[in-house]
């Protein structure tokens, strides 16, 4: 970094006006976190070189990155009257428009984008758009989305050489070596959702290591995880060959990938094969497209077992009980049926007497055709509101102008901040109703719905981000939570509302059911997560190739060794 530093400011001082010099300098600049270094010279690099794109597209991602949404769509839009025909450009234009909910010209773009990306793959690119934001574009359906996600692993998985890896196994009395791998461990979701689960893994029988891509940030979360795993090693400042050499001189045996593609994943790790058996859970719900990730723990309502559904993802798939969906929301925030701890309304600015429709996603999840359905359920239900979250906040005024374009009067449509974990919980059950999006449904945001106590009307669609919400009412008990049609979506939310006693009943029966079901029985998911380990390991102990995998129900099995037998499904399944 260094020496190119001294290069390009040697080529500054023989050429000022080297416009290229000046936009890797700023690409260095920002590699090195001086934001204001590096928009100076990308800033110059434009104005001695008004054709050179690449300075426009890399201001627009340096805007992105840093949370300026509006700044980065004004540079892409820039660099497309300059070069209309810019991949790269077109899909972070099209992410940053979604990002704060500008429409306007939603179908023509995803149209492009569609053509564009069916091009690359047919020319043999990488496609410009990421396998995480195409798993959200409704023009992208699951084969494309496979075939994107398959360019990009194929792509890592040249730049890297396998090694040849067998690690002694557990033996008779040796633990299960288990590796969790991610960017995550910390104030994020993920390490919410799964605090408890490194404390309530059978240590009799596991080994947990965790290792960890990003810096220490002195969380709680991050100090839960290095208190109860085995070993929490940091390893953001190594070279990835010397983290894949480190997982193999441990002797892993199963190795969970917790990023997928998400911020801060490093898959060329497990490009480098240093476990015999990997997996990918939780943090991307959709397929890597790689061959080198075997299995994808999901479950059957999530990813059903029908060919269109499995026929989604390239690695093989172990189906868990109930919900896959992980929560540590009994553990974390035991007491949430102490309603005076809740804020008031007003001090959130909502009305005390109208029924209050409620959704806490980013607001990246919202699209017109869902918002046209709340539209018209606050238009058959006057006295209500719907309650969004500035997630973030540049999206606020436009969700606000495309209600009043749609008639809604001022005041129908109120937001909040977003806040800590606790508190946002404990507020959320000042809601009425929650109000699933369908592009990508809640996730998080649905367990905190739930635990609340606030019921909730979701739609599954075809993706395996669209199903969460409803696997997680699904071992809730309660399905009917989950429609299947945006008519019957309007209808229920409407009834309910207009109904309060059945409202009421099903929070009632919501309140009960959260404290006894499966899905907030964390101790319950992990002894299933064991038997999923304990299953793709004695597939390769034995000797056999991965295969899907569907585990044993345990709730009402007692505690004990987690060896009940899982059944494959596929050739081996005698």
């Amino acid at each position: 970094m260094v020496g190119a530093l001294q290069h390009c400011h040697a080529a500054l001082r023989a050429s000022p006006g080297f416009a290229h010099a000046h936009c890797t300098l700023g690409l260095i600049y920002k590699d090195l976190g001086r934001q204001t270094d590096a928009i100076w010279h990308f800033n110059t690099a434009v104005q001695l070189a008004p054709q050179l794109t690449d300075s426009y597209c890399n201001l627009g991602n340096l805007y992105k990155d840093a949370g300026a949404a509006l700044e980065a769509i004004t540079w892409y839009r820039a660099a497309l009257r300059v070069r209309p025909v810019f991949p790269e450009v077109l899909a972070n234009l099209i992410h940053a428009l979604q990002f704060v909910c500008d429409w306007k010209e939603r179908d023509v773009l995803f149209q492009v984008l569609q053509a564009t990306t069916q091009h690359q793959i047919e020319a043999g690119q990488v496609p410009a758009v990421q396998p995480f934001h195409a798993m959200i574009y409704p023009s992208i359906g699951r084969a494309m989305s496979l075939q994107i996600a398959q360019t990009y692993a194929a792509r890592i998985a040249k730049l890297v050489t396998p090694m040849n890896v067998n690690p002694a196994p557990p033996g008779v009395l040796g633990r299960l070596k288990v590796a969790f791998l991610s960017s995550d461990f910390g104030h994020h979701p993920l390490s919410h959702l799964m605090r408890s689960v490194f404390s309530m893994l059978d240590r009799t029988a596991i080994e947990v290591y965790c290792y960890a891509l990003s810096a220490d940030d002195g969380s709680v979360w991050r100090r839960h995880v290095q208190q109860h795993a085995d070993l929490l090693m940091e390893v953001h400042t190594m070279q990835s060959a010397d983290v894949a050499m480190t997982i193999a001189k441990h002797g892993i045996h199963v190795l969970i990938n917790l990023n997928g593609y998400t911020k801060g994943a490093r898959n060329d790790i497990f490009a480098m094969r240093p476990c015999p058996v990997q997996a990918s859970y939780l943090g991307f719900p959709a397929t890597s497209g790689a061959q080198y990730i075997d299995y994808h723990i999901t479950d059957a309502v999530t990813t059903p077992l029908e060919p269109e559904h499995r026929a989604a993802f390239s690695e093989h798939l172990v189906y868990m009980p109930h919900s896959y969906f992980v929560n540590d929301h009994m553990q974390a925030i035991p007491d949430i049926a102490d309603t005076s701890a809740r804020p008031s309304r007003a001090s959130l600015g909502l009305p005390e007497d109208k029924i209050i429709f409620a959704n806490f996603n980013q607001l990246y999840k919202i699209d017109p055709e869902i918002f046209q359905v709340w539209v018209s359920i606050l238009q058959r239900v006057p006295n209500s509101v719907l309650w969004l979250l500035r997630f973030p906040p540049v999206g606020e005024a436009n969700i606000l102008a495309e209600g009043a374009a749609r008639g809604l009067a001022p005041g129908r449509i109120v937001f909040t901040n977003v806040a800590e974990k606790h508190e946002h919980i404990r507020r959320c059950g000042i809601a009425d109703l929650c109000l699933d999006t369908t592009l990508c449904c809640g996730h998080t945001t649905a367990c905190d719905q739930l635990w609340s106590g606030v019921p909730m009307i979701t739609m599954p669609g075809d993706k395996m981000c669209q199903r969460v919400a409803y696997s997680l009412v699904s071992a809730l008990g309660m399905p009917e939570m989950g429609v299947h049609s945006l008519w019957a979506y309007e209808e229920a939310a409407v009834h309910l509302a207009t109904h309060p006693d059945q409202l009421h009943a099903l929070r009632n029966k919501l309140c009960a059911q959260r404290m006894t079901s499966p899905l907030f029985d964390t101790a319950l998911w992990t002894r299933h997560f064991e038997a999923s380990l304990f299953a793709m390991w004695r597939r390769h102990e034995a000797g056999l190739g991965p295969a899907d995998i569907v585990i044993p129900d345990m709730t009402s099995a007692s505690k004990g060794p987690v060896s009940s037998a899982p059944m494959v499904i596929g050739p081996d399944a005698c």
